[in-house]
């Protein structure tokens, strides 16, 4: 009965806050999500189609699965598009949390640890505010999970014939997350036969589970996905990227077959030093961009940046425990920091989009070591302890998620939440056969779901006085605080003076939150 009251609990807590942006916007969550729902409403009225037909959006399609199963909710329930995906994929993203309740008992053997973890996860920003989005990434969540439990379960025929099918399912669905899984199963294969080396002992299992998902993956890509990937990646991309796995995996290993020390002195050394320099990271971002294109953020920020001050001392805690865990915890996470390292420092040319996509993943392996951690302080000092931190960065992430969502704070995604009228402006648009001038928020909008092109440069080019004047222009309210939204999630600032380059345009509709101008270009 306890267990089901926290599994209920923790059901509830993901559910609710992945849900929340599309209750109180009535619309389906995230930008990405329109090229989704363009591609489901195709799918719905053309089919038999195929999926990577003209119609079709030419990206997105070729990682159908999401856009399928929405179809499918649709269809099933009856309900329209915009609601059956808007709350059918969002619970995919909660189903997440639960069957990481199972990985983590499996990886810990406690469930006083996978229920901490999976509480850290189920509110923990961004993971929660991306998988509340209707993306690709968030229906491929539950997926991950599926094939690392299965990774680690005794391999008979049932179970590889499931991992077959959960490899195929994610290869359909997200390609990050694929490598993201290709490459915690790799290094945690690695690690276990240099453990097993040691004993003379050989796990042919996980070899076996590795290939059959890097098959689904290679099969995938030479056969159907490759024409959807919009960015090459050079041989010095390819050697970068492994390089920081390499190295990671290196510390990583080093860090478990060495010989552990429980010297409280040590540890308390290592949780401030780690702790300190997340604090410094986190203060750093509020005085300089600490990467290309990256913002500086307003000083109050660094309360969303708190939880993982605090995970990051708990996490050194909980690494004292890792010998009674699994491998993959660990190389999971080497595997994610690297990967987080390389979209910081290497020369790859998503920099800022990239990294904030794996902060994602690397949350995860995290929020295991946080709640290892939590669960010696709790065996310390007492249940209460643990208690009190495990609400506090609890209540943190609910706070982070609700002034992202409900305050519309600038650096957290707000261009994520469309409003009604918002919709309806672009609704407006969708017989006009021209160019929309507007920004990248709209851009989706307009281009993915209504089918209508946008020029994302032309408007901030004409309202900074540079340009000709467009002939159709959207903009809408939140501009003036939050600014243009440009690729990346980057809003820049409008110039002073903007409005005064709109006398010159005639305003042919207006519903509070969003104008359209028309003006002959001159």
């Amino acid at each position: 009965m306890k267990t089901f009251i926290l599994m209920l609990s923790l059901t509830l807590l993901a559910f609710s806050l992945r849900i929340y942006p599309t209750i109180i916007s009535s619309l389906p969550f995230s930008t990405d999500s329109w090229p989704i729902i363009g591609n489901t409403k195709l799918l719905i009225e053309n089919s038999p189609v195929n999926l990577d037909s003209p119609i079709m959006d030419g990206y997105n399609c070729y990682w159908p699965a999401s856009s399928i199963y929405a179809s499918t909710f649709s269809l099933v329930t009856g309900s329209n598009i915009l609601d059956g995906v808007g709350f059918s994929i969002p619970f995919a993203g909660a189903l997440a949390v639960i069957i990481f309740y199972t990985l983590a008992y499996r990886l810990c053997g406690s469930h006083r640890i996978s229920f901490y973890a999976s509480a850290i996860i189920a509110s923990s920003y961004p993971y929660t505010f991306f998988t509340a989005g209707v993306t690709k990434e968030t229906f491929a969540s539950p997926l991950l999970m599926l094939i690392l439990l299965l990774f680690t379960s005794k391999g008979g025929l049932k179970e590889y014939m499931l991992f077959t099918l959960a490899s195929a399912a994610l290869v359909l669905s997200h390609h990050l997350t694929t490598l993201v899984a290709l490459t915690v199963l790799a290094c945690t294969t690695l690690a276990q036969h240099i453990s097993g080396f040691r004993r003379s002992e050989f796990d042919w299992k996980s070899i076996l589970s590795t290939a059959i998902l890097l098959s689904s993956a290679l099969v995938d890509f030479i056969f159907y996905a490759h024409n959807g990937f919009k960015i090459t990646l050079s041989a010095s991309d390819i050697l970068s990227a492994s390089s920081y796995q390499l190295l990671f995996f290196t510390l990583m290993a080093y860090t478990v077959f060495k010989p552990s020390s429980n010297s409280c002195s040590k540890n308390f050394f290592f949780m401030a030093a780690v702790s300190a320099v997340v604090t410094f990271i986190a203060m750093l971002t509020t005085v300089r961009p600490i990467l290309p294109d990256a913002p500086i953020l307003p000083k109050y920020y660094l309360i969303y940046s708190t939880p993982y001050i605090i995970y990051s001392a708990l996490a050194v805690l909980g690494l004292k425990l890792k010998k009674t865990f699994h491998l993959m915890p660990m190389f999971w996470l080497s595997s994610t920091l690297a990967l987080e390292a390389y979209s910081a420092f290497g020369s790859t040319p998503l920099g800022l989009a990239l990294a904030c996509r794996t902060l994602n993943f690397l949350s995860i392996p995290l929020a295991i070591f946080s709640a290892s951690g939590l669960h010696r302080l709790d065996r310390v000092k007492g249940n209460m302890l643990a208690a009190s931190i495990l609400l506090t960065i609890v209540c943190l992430n609910i706070y982070t998620v609700y002034s992202a969502v409900s305050f519309r704070e600038r650096y957290l995604g707000y261009f994520w939440l469309y409003s009604i009228p918002e919709y309806e402006s672009a609704a407006w648009l969708s017989s006009y056969n021209g160019t929309v001038s507007s920004d990248v928020k709209f851009s989706y909008l307009l281009e993915g779901y209504f089918k209508v092109k946008v020029d994302v440069l032309q408007a901030l080019k004409y309202l900074s006085g540079k340009g000709c004047s467009p002939k159709v222009m959207l903009l809408y309210d939140q501009m003036s605080e939050n600014g243009y939204v440009l690729y990346g999630g980057y809003s820049v600032n409008l110039p002073e003076g903007w409005t005064r380059r709109l006398e010159g345009l005639e305003r042919i509709y207006s519903n509070g939150q969003a104008k359209i101008f028309y003006g002959a270009r001159i």
